[in-house]
């Protein structure tokens, strides 16, 4: 049960969502009950969520990857047996049904795509489970490679997690040992664990950008505290849940 809750929670509804659904119901019920000490609480912790420096400060334990312009390629010819990269889905016209990458997707793919290039190994594609049954994402995502042929794909991943499977899956399948793979800021970290949890080493993970970068504006309330909030919580949820399948 606790398993489901903890993947219902990462992988379906956001968490942060069903949280700001949940405290105006407590909120009204700490009015109409002259709950003021609960009352004071909830709308402190509304104050704080809305603080981008508090999401934030939640993020920065998380996003341990590296940046493509900090990478030490010398470093990794030789430690490297593969490059993995993950889809972060593609945009679906919703009149022509034309699909393309995001911006993100796109630049994350073409780095990775360079990396195996330059440490001459093979690179393993993640996609998605946005088209079931269909492999019009692998389709989009290597018509963007110089050399089609080269990589290494698979569809039908639902998650964080399921990525990692994928990956450890056909990696073990070419005899591969250590993976660098390129995924966004917030899910470094749990990628790592769930790919070494699968048996795959992981030098490097690469991101295309920090949310975990500090700025004077963050002591402001604003709405994108609580866009960092709903990453971190999911992530945390994540961990969790992996934490507790070990025992």
């Amino acid at each position: 049960m606790l398993d489901y809750a903890l993947k219902y929670l990462i992988d379906g509804p956001s968490l942060p969502g069903l949280l700001l659904l949940f405290l105006p119901v407590v909120t009204l019920y700490a009015v109409w009950r002259r709950r003021f000490r609960l009352f004071g609480f909830i709308a402190f912790l509304f104050f704080l969520m809305s603080l981008p420096v508090t999401g934030k400060l939640l993020l920065l334990p998380l996003e341990t990857g590296t940046l493509y312009e900090e990478l030490d390629q010398q470093t990794l010819k030789g430690q490297v047996q593969a490059v993995a990269v993950i889809s972060g889905g593609l945009y679906q016209d919703s009149v022509t049904k034309a699909v393309m990458p995001s911006t993100s997707t796109f630049s994350r793919l073409k780095r990775a795509e360079l990396l195996s290039r330059d440490l001459k190994v093979p690179l393993i594609l993640s996609g998605t489970d946005q088209f079931p049954g269909s492999d019009q994402e692998i389709r989009a995502l290597t018509d963007l490679l110089e050399d089609q042929d080269a990589a290494l794909t698979l569809s039908g991943a639902d998650g964080t997690g399921a990525h990692a499977g994928q990956i450890a899956g056909v990696a073990k399948a070419h005899h591969v040992e250590t993976v660098a793979a390129f995924i966004s800021g917030n899910h470094a970290l749990r990628l790592q664990w769930h790919l070494e949890a699968e048996g795959i080493k992981v030098p490097v993970i690469v991101v295309g950008l920090r949310d975990s970068v500090f700025e004077a504006t963050d002591i402001l309330p604003s709405f994108i505290g609580f866009f960092y909030w709903k990453h971190a919580m999911k992530e945390y949820a994540g961990l969790a849940r992996l934490w507790i399948s070990d025992f």
